[in-house]
């Protein structure tokens, strides 16, 4: 089956302009998330509050290369597993492209290969985003050192994305950028099964809705660029 490279790079294109809109609150997200664990519970306007007080705009922003370089491979896998897995469902059983089954199929496996790539970014990205968290709110005493404290912030909000990868790797291996994978995909499988079996649904009675109405409408001549 060949690739549809129209899809690939509107999907790719779609995926850097989806992530660079919503980064910024998913990082608060995230924060708030971790917060009730390690800093007791925090409001979103706290959160907010406390990058700007201990950090920079900027870190709002922080883990986005690594969801950047994730994304935009696991949203055209995603997308594109779809549509093949349509299609070959299509033509080696009974379930056609029209069948609820066969969406429901695949997108159980699109889910499921794309958990290749959404589940190693999703474990990067999240030490990045909060890997800074519990020196913004460390209470300075006349007996703490400032030169210390300083030091140990920028030793640890500078990580980069690589280094943060080898320590996970030298500590866990392989299945340290895998933690959760199949618990993610417990959750997210029947959320993307539902969803492309009510797309397809919805799309198919759309379509015939435009198709009834098409006799008592003027035909708009097209023309292909």
């Amino acid at each position: 089956m060949s690739i549809d490279w129209l899809n690939l790079y509107a999907s790719s294109v779609a995926a850097i302009a989806a992530r660079l809109a919503t980064h910024p609150l998913d990082t608060l997200k995230t924060r708030l998330q971790a917060s009730s664990q390690t800093l007791g519970q925090q409001t979103l306007l706290s959160t907010v509050n406390d990058v700007l007080k201990h950090e920079t705009p900027l870190a709002f922003y922080r883990g986005l290369p690594v969801a950047l370089v994730f994304s935009v491979p696991a949203l055209s896998t995603y997308l594109t597993t779809y549509d093949k897995s349509k299609i070959y469902i299509d033509a080696h059983s009974h379930l056609d492209k029209t069948s609820v089954w066969n969406h429901l199929a695949a997108g159980c496996v699109a889910e499921v290969v794309s958990g290749v790539f959404w589940t190693p970014m999703e474990v990067l990205k999240n030490r990045l985003q909060t890997d800074s968290m519990h020196y913004s709110f460390i209470p300075t005493s006349p007996s703490s050192s400032a030169n210390t404290l300083a030091a140990s912030k920028q030793e640890l909000t500078s990580k980069k994305t690589m280094a943060l990868a080898r320590e996970i790797y030298a500590e866990e291996g392989l299945y340290g950028f895998y933690k959760g994978y199949f618990v993610t995909l417990a959750v997210f499988v029947p959320y993307t099964m539902i969803y492309f079996a009510c797309y397809e649904k919805l799309k198919l009675i759309a379509q015939q809705y435009y198709k009834d109405q098409q006799p008592n409408t003027v035909a708009i001549p097209t023309q292909d660029y």
